[in-house]
């Protein structure tokens, strides 16, 4: 089970197969890219388990292969149950906050995104050396912004309705630095 996804096809055709929350891709279309996560069954796990070690970056260009071993147990979950910002990726493919790219994703695969619906936090905007200087999470992460993207200040409003500042604490922020080293 997907619980979330990136369905390059889901607003062009994907979104045709939705029943009762959940889905399976048109196979005849290749763009089920990453997981935002994944709900396996022992049986899911191993093949899974199996093919990242044959085939090490499968996962990222062809979730197909899940579907089709998996013909009547493998699902996507609509809405998105999970979503990930993709502003920061280790997988030589990023969307930057605000570009082209990102307004594409947003479009092809969701019909009805709202950020409100989930809790972001992004991770090309945490610094350990400026969460010091701030004494709520709302001011660290819009300073953050303004530094990390001085093109984009134009945003900064838009960027601020994609956060529910209610949901992290500056705190909550200071221990996944921890967590992190």
């Amino acid at each position: 089970m997907l619980l979330g996804a990136c369905d390059f096809h889901f607003t062009e055709v994907n979104h045709n197969n939705v029943f009762e929350n959940l889905y399976r891709p048109n196979l005849n279309f290749e763009k089920v890219y990453g997981a935002h996560a994944i709900y396996y069954s022992l049986t899911g796990a191993k093949y899974m388990f199996n093919y990242r070690i044959n085939d090490f970056a499968f996962f990222d260009y062809n979730l197909n292969k899940v579907f089709e071993f998996f013909e009547s147990s493998s699902f996507i979950c609509c809405p998105n149950l999970v979503v990930t910002e993709l502003s920061t990726s280790d997988n030589n493919h990023c969307y930057d906050l605000f570009s082209k790219k990102e307004k594409i994703f947003y479009s092809k695969c969701f019909t009805e995104f709202n950020f409100k619906d989930y809790h972001f936090i992004y991770l090309n905007l945490q610094d350990e050396s400026y969460i010091d200087k701030f004494d709520n999470f709302k001011d660290y992460i819009c300073a953050l912004f303004k530094i990390k993207y001085p093109g984009k200040k134009e945003y900064l409003e838009q960027f601020k309705e994609r956060i529910d500042f209610q949901f992290f604490t500056l705190e909550d922020v200071k221990n996944i630095h921890l967590i992190h080293l």
